[in-house]
């Protein structure tokens, strides 16, 4: 078992995106055009590669896990199955993933699928490119603390609102297996690779790499960072934000939490597990900050109510959303690693 010593404290962000700390998710769906069709949409196009026969994947789009996609242990078993997918912790590390894999030269998952444009469309919103603009100041005067930053490496780009803002105070490169979204991306003027990650190579060495909300996407993650990992000079820096499978919103929700997304987050990490799958690769952590209680949700999953879209009150009677995010239990959790 990975033990979490890690000292976290309460994000900037959580000012942000804090929403759900102060309004019911029915409230929070109101801000956004058309945010129930979409999330029914999107959960149907999550359907793509099941049998609907035996609600499992198809047989001939999937590779079965072994073991641990992080410690390597054979020692995993069963705790529920979401989107027809199989979702196994292992008894070593604690770390959540799904026991079959998507096969991308089969399925085009990652080339190809919808989820994809939609995540794109939703960036692309006003709203949400302002809350974007915020945040990327916030984790950058963190970073600038740190070390100095010239060059950046975004992996898990989008359509490229980050490189956006990025692009105006640094050299800039992306990396996006998504077509749509990359052709999107470099059609705005940035320039974005799409090679294997694990087998990418550089002229120069990066600064820093960034990876927002994407980890979860990698299938596999040790190939993937050790090759990264040489791409950044001694000094540098590795950002990630990722949805936290330590959270208390997913303790309490499980797979009704939505971090678990069938065929496309197969791998869920607490700040514990991508400490440990940077460590042998020359990586120290020295921040780690956490933000979003999901106050909301987990108060429509108390009182029986669809944890998204339900109309609970707040049960702050209960639970402290800022207690919850200063003990690194919050929805989201951004990591700053060095390299020594």
């Amino acid at each position: 078992m990975l033990k979490d010593n890690i000292s976290y404290k309460k994000s900037k962000l959580d000012s942000i995106y804090s929403l759900s700390s102060k309004i019911s998710c029915a409230d929070f769906a109101k801000k956004f055009p058309n945010y129930k069709e979409d999330i029914y949409k999107i959960n149907g196009q999550l359907l793509e590669n099941i049998d609907l026969h035996t609600f499992k994947p198809l047989d001939d789009q999937i590779k079965y896990r072994k073991e641990c996609p992080l410690c390597s242990s054979k020692k995993f078993r069963f705790i529920f199955q979401k989107h027809g997918f199989d979702h196994m912790i292992c008894d070593n590390c604690e770390i959540i993933f799904t026991h079959q894999v998507l096969i991308p030269s089969k399925s085009n998952h990652l080339k190809k699928s919808e989820q994809g444009d939609e995540y794109g469309s939703y960036k692309d919103q006003k709203l949400v490119s302002k809350l974007d603009e915020k945040k990327f100041n916030i984790v950058f005067d963190q970073l600038k603390k740190v070390s100095k930053i010239k060059n950046i490496l975004d992996i898990g780009s989008n359509i490229g609102k980050f490189l956006e803002w990025a692009s105006c105070n640094y050299k800039v490169t992306g990396h996006e297996y998504h077509d749509n979204l990359r052709k999107i991306a470099i059609s705005r003027g940035y320039n974005i690779k799409s090679k294997e990650l694990s087998k990418i190579k550089f002229k120069e060495k990066f600064d820093l790499i960034t990876c927002w909300d994407y980890l979860d996407h990698i299938l596999n993650p040790k190939e993937t960072f050790k090759n990264l990992s040489k791409q950044v000079k001694k000094g540098g820096l590795l950002f990630f934000a990722i949805n936290n499978r330590d959270s208390l919103s997913v303790k309490i929700l499980h797979k009704d939490s939505p971090i678990f997304i069938g065929p496309h987050h197969s791998i869920h990490y607490g700040a514990r597990h991508v400490k440990f799958l940077l460590e042998p690769y020359g990586w120290k952590l020295v921040s780690a900050d956490s933000y979003v209680s999901e106050l909301n949700w987990i108060s429509n999953w108390l009182n029986f109510k669809n944890p998204e879209f339900g109309d609970s009150s707040l049960q702050t009677d209960l639970f402290n959303p800022e207690a919850i995010c200063n003990k690194g239990l919050g929805f989201k959790v951004n990591l700053i690693f060095i390299k020594k």
